[in-house]
């Protein structure tokens, strides 16, 4: 019987061997998947940091464009203005100028 228990013995402590090592070997796959696990997370983090400066840029972005383009639109407004003021100046320059010719033929008929 000896010889059967130092067999059993010897073989429960394999098993036990055995358990150990499927023990360490899960551990360090949890260590290892834990460290990934974080780095997923540190990259997470700064992604969504990303994204909220993206977020916020284009926001300021999209506030500059309405004012750029409420600029343009008075800036077209006064263009349109001044043209239309210039076109009266010429209209009133042409009508003085008849005006003017008209007199001095009146004048030069009347002397002559």
């Amino acid at each position: 019987m000896d010889c059967k228990d130092s067999v059993s013995v010897l073989t429960i402590q394999n098993a036990i061997l055995k358990y150990k090592r499927s023990i360490e070997l899960k551990r360090k796959d949890c260590e290892q998947l834990t460290r990934k696990n974080l780095k997923v997370e540190y990259k997470v983090n700064g992604l969504e940091q990303l994204l909220s400066e993206t977020k916020e840029m284009k926001s300021q972005l999209e506030h500059q464009k309405v004012e750029w383009e409420r600029e343009l639109y008075s800036l077209r407004l006064t263009l349109k203005q001044e043209k239309e003021k210039r076109r009266s100046a010429e209209i009133l320059y042409i009508n003085i100028k008849e005006q003017l010719r008209s007199k001095e033929e009146l004048s030069e008929v009347s002397q002559s």
